[in-house]
């Protein structure tokens, strides 16, 4: 081992339990301490004991080595097994509103043939013009709570706080969405998701929305 290996305290005391279990390995030879039938037992033992910083026995490190594994093999598994959207969610900003407990990862979206898809698990924000900012997401994940907010509740977004000014359920015909995403002088959060009967491919018949302005 060289390089940065040196770097390393480490290094050096393995180095230095290695010449000292050579040594003890020469002295004990030496004496006609190894026994004849097996010649390099003795040295076995003084390399693995000097080199094993928490002198465990090698039962020992047999039984940690066993539990770390039954422990971590179901966690690694259970992560690798989430959604990507979840687990990069953690990079994102949040949306939060604390009357309804929400605390949701906000990621970015673009509008593709006129038509802008929430992701399955976490909240979508596509930034249509100046102080405008357009969250949408899901009624029986993300926002399955989002019913409960009420007028002049707060809520924050990427540091910033916003007071709800407006909330209105319409039919999804109804929804102008020329309204909703032009721009605004106030720096603005419009919260959307569904609402009413449920249909087909996670879609309903109205729509909740939810206006705030930043305070």
């Amino acid at each position: 081992m060289g390089g940065k290996w040196k770097l390393n305290p480490f290094y050096w005391t393995a180095l230095r339990r290695l010449s000292h279990a050579k040594a003890t390995t020469t002295r004990s030879r030496g004496a006609n301490f190894i026994l004849e039938d097996d010649p390099y037992d003795t040295a076995r033992h003084h390399i693995w004991y000097y080199l094993n910083p928490l002198r465990w026995s090698r039962r020992a490190i047999r039984v940690f080595a066993v539990g770390f594994f039954v422990i971590m093999l179901p966690i690694y598994v259970f992560i690798g097994l989430q959604p990507a959207s979840v687990t990069e969610a953690l990079e994102y900003p949040t949306l939060g509103i604390d009357s309804i407990h929400l605390s949701a990862p906000v990621t970015e979206i673009t509008m593709n043939d006129r038509k802008l898809n929430a992701p399955a698990n976490i909240a979508g924000i596509y930034h249509s013009a100046a102080h405008k900012h357009f969250i949408i997401g899901h009624s029986a994940t993300v926002f399955k709570t989002l019913h409960n907010t009420s007028l002049s509740d707060h809520l924050t977004y990427d540091g910033q706080e916003y007071r709800v000014t407006n909330i209105e359920i319409l039919e999804k015909s109804s929804v102008d969405m020329f309204e909703i995403l032009k721009p605004t002088e106030i720096d603005t959060i419009i919260i959307m998701t569904c609402a009413g009967d449920p249909l087909p491919n996670q879609d309903a018949t109205h729509r909740l929305i939810i206006t705030a302005t930043a305070i």
